[in-house]
């Protein structure tokens, strides 16, 4: 047997045992770090590429975030968004657009410059996304990390919403982080502060979109699982605690402010009133046609590259390239399946799993009562937790690679990474020309 190929099954011995929970990933080398910095480096060219040529306005709803934040830059007011009527933004909280706004009165940044501030919270994101797999999956290698992050940074729409001007990359980045200390809060030697801080995290997303309420419930069931485990530790509790204090103490003055103007402390109600209009049968609501030919196909499109107002056909990438994708990630799906029924999953991870299962679920219940109302099937609703989706693709590809061998899971990974960089190569090249 050959040197190389002892280490290589040597190695998948070690990926095939339980990860400890926790344990530290080791050092990156410097071919790693380097690996890292030129996959940082060619997102970010892609980004600022885009950043300049895409029409002003041209991104989805990038007006209307432009209109609240040149009205925030002028009055420094809310206002009652119900009588601005469809379109607007300005239901949104206020986090995003006041950082806009600051930016646009202090140094004069348009859009152009507005638009680099979602291209650093995409490039935070993807470095936050490479950490997180890491502190979920410490003994995997670098390669698996590695993968996590190029999923995540090379999905064609999500390289784009990260090009122009929206409350989208910020509330993302802000999510994986807080997903990060959420998983190590509970080895700190401060358990107490790092729940705080989760909490605080929970707190700045919810001031910049409302869909990171996925995220609050995932820590609301991690927080109060541990309550239940730990109880006899006297930190439980107080971990708890400290999460929900940080957490009230920053969101809590927009929720009050919510239900004294509109009822509810995220105004959802108002917002669907204002958007729905009647319900959207002109699109077969509430048939089944609806919700798989509508609302699923378009969703799928989304999640990959769908741009501009999503009116025109030239907004959309070919069709068979968004079948493509379905192989590569069903099988992800089946692998990961086979991982889960044949390696034992620690009490922690199995924890992470309900927790990650409570968030999606919240998602979900929203996206489908918001589309009852009024047909809006964007995938980006759900890019919260697109991080968390790319490590479980990896995750699937790897466990389907260990049940067939390595060079399935290197031939299924380089063909989704040939879709999305084929689907960001002709974007690119349409907004370019």
């Amino acid at each position: 047997m050959s040197a190389a190929r002892k280490r290589r099954e040597q190695a998948d011995a070690r990926a095939a045992e339980v990860d400890a929970a926790g344990a530290s990933p080791r050092a990156l080398t410097r071919l790693e770090w380097a690996i890292l910095i030129v996959t940082l480096a060619l997102w970010l060219s892609c980004s600022v590429f885009l950043t300049t040529v895409i029409p002003p306005g041209d991104a989805p709803d990038e007006e209307a975030h432009l209109a609240f934040i040149e009205h925030l830059a002028q009055t420094w007011t809310l206002v009652d968004f119900r009588a601005e009527g469809r379109g607007t933004e300005m239901h949104q909280p206020p986090l995003y657009y006041a950082v806009c706004a600051v930016l646009m009165n202090m140094a004069g940044a348009g859009v152009y410059g507005l638009r680099l501030i979602s291209t650093l919270c995409g490039l935070g994101l993807i470095a936050a996304t490479f950490a997180l797999a890491r502190a979920w999956f410490p003994q995997r290698e670098f390669g698996f990390h590695w993968a996590c992050a190029v999923v995540l940074a090379f999905i064609p729409m999500n390289l784009y919403v990260c090009s122009a001007v929206n409350n989208d990359p910020l509330v993302n980045l802000l999510v994986v982080l807080g997903l990060l200390q959420m998983w190590t809060s509970r080895d700190s030697k401060r358990p107490v502060l790092s729940a705080a801080i989760t909490g605080a995290i929970a707190g700045l997303a919810m001031l910049t979109k409302s869909t990171a309420l996925a995220f609050v419930a995932v820590c609301l069931v991690w927080f109060g699982v541990l309550l239940i485990r730990d109880r006899g530790t006297g930190q439980a509790g107080k971990r708890l605690w400290a999460f929900l204090a940080a957490f009230a103490i920053l969101w809590g003055p927009w929720a009050v402010r919510n239900t004294i103007v509109y009822g509810d402390p995220i105004a959802a109600g108002a917002f669907a009133t204002v958007a729905a209009g009647p319900p959207p049968t002109h699109v077969g609501y509430p048939t089944m046609t609806y919700w798989l030919r509508w609302v699923g196909r378009v969703c799928w499109f989304t999640l990959w590259g769908a741009y501009d107002h999503l009116i025109h056909e030239d907004d959309f990438m070919p069709l068979v390239w968004y079948l493509a994708l379905l192989l590569p990630v069903g099988l992800a799906l089946v692998g990961f399946v086979i991982r889960w029924r044949t390696s034992e999953i620690d009490a922690r991870r199995s924890l992470l799993l309900q927790s990650l299962a409570a968030g999606a679920a919240v998602l979900l219940a929203g996206f489908i009562s918001f589309n009852t109302k009024v047909f809006q099937a964007q995938a980006r609703y759900f890019f919260c937790y697109l991080p968390v989706f790319a490590i479980l693709i990896c995750t699937g590809l790897q466990g389907l690679g260990k049940f067939k061998g390595r060079a399935t899971f290197v031939a299924l990974l380089s063909l989704l990474a040939i879709g999305c960089w084929t689907g960001v190569a002709w974007r690119m090249w349409y907004v370019g020309h």
